[in-house]
């Protein structure tokens, strides 16, 4: 029983982990000239990092309400 749930458990977090890995990447070289290309560099970056940031919160605050 306890295999049935941790294994799906870990490869889910796996798998959401590399997500933002992959997302955090992405904003700092890509996302910011895409999504946001009239502001200067560095507020795209910031910008981008912040919706990073709800993301993550969104995952926590799904954890530890459920």
């Amino acid at each position: 029983m306890f295999v049935g749930v941790a294994l799906p458990s870990f490869v889910g977090s796996t798998i959401e982990f590399y997500d933002s890995l992959l997302h955090g990447a992405a904003a700092s070289q890509v996302f910011n000239e895409l999504f946001f290309s009239g502001l200067d560099p560095m507020t795209g970056t910031v910008s981008l990092f912040l919706a990073g940031v709800c993301v993550v919160s969104a995952v926590k605050a799904r954890v530890t309400f459920e």
